[in-house]
């Protein structure tokens, strides 16, 4: 979480952000968050890019989220004092909510799929 936890990320993982691989089956693009943007700045350009047009991609998109640690004490953050209620509705509003967005997705694709083998199933 935060600035250090971004910047061991980048560190440990760099492979992880090319894109310039045929290989490559995902990507890594900032979250939409400014402190994501501000975190992996050389990256910013592909949530344009990935994001207009996600049909047509072949690869997966994963988004990397700088988010604040839910401790209860209060960090600073640009200057700025970022309390515990704002740490909360930061994770709640770029990472709880978009993966229940993509698991509900991915369940209604999975319901979908099920329903359209079942009617080939003769009883």
């Amino acid at each position: 979480t935060g600035k250090a936890g971004c910047s061991a990320f980048y560190k440990y993982n760099k492979d992880w952000w090319k894109e310039d691989s045929p290989e490559s089956q995902i990507i890594l693009v900032p979250g939409p968050n400014i402190e994501s943007l501000k975190a992996f700045p050389n990256y910013a350009h592909r949530r344009e890019k990935y994001f207009s047009a996600p049909h047509n991609r072949k690869q997966r998109v994963i988004e990397c989220i700088f988010a604040f640690s839910t401790s209860a004490a209060a960090t600073t953050y640009g200057g700025k004092t970022v309390d515990y209620i704002e740490k909360r509705d930061q994770w709640e509003k770029y990472c709880y909510q978009p993966g229940l967005k993509d698991f509900q997705n991915w369940k209604s694709e999975q319901n979908e799929t099920r329903q359209a083998g079942s009617q080939y199933i003769i009883n």
